[in-house]
């Protein structure tokens, strides 16, 4: 039988987690705008509802990421607060993908900023450790 060790997460590898997170939604953004401004690159007709989900999903990323934070209020250890935390993240980066797409295939980067947006509001109110 083959036996694992699993270290408990600690706040640095939170951290981690976190700038892996933001550094490919930075890269997906800068290759989009890469992308759309070589010569002949047209962006194409994203279906409206595409544009309806940034705002929907970034609206319950928010939504998502305050609920997380009231249950986390009395939580100080970090192996209790991590799968929360970074589940809370993953919602955010729903967001920020969602918007990416939509800038990926129609060269417009608003929705991406606005995904993005949503993402960094997720992070702002979801710590990686309580705050005393």
């Amino acid at each position: 039988m083959i036996q694992t060790t699993q270290k408990p997460p600690n706040a640095q590898l939170l951290r981690i987690i976190r700038s892996a997170l933001l550094m490919g939604l930075v890269l997906f953004g800068a290759t989009s705008w890469y992308v759309h401004r070589q010569p002949g690159s047209t962006g194409g007709d994203v279906a409206p509802y595409l544009r309806y989900a940034v705002m929907v999903v970034s609206v319950l990323a928010i939504a998502f990421a305050l609920v997380t934070r009231n249950q986390l209020a009395e939580i100080r250890d970090i192996v209790q607060r991590a799968p929360r935390v970074i589940r809370a993240w993953a919602v955010g980066e729903a967001a920020a993908l969602c918007g990416g797409v939509s800038y990926y295939l129609s060269g417009d980067a608003s929705w991406y900023l606005i995904g993005l947006l949503a993402m960094l509001v997720v992070l702002a109110l979801v710590p990686i450790e309580r705050n005393a």
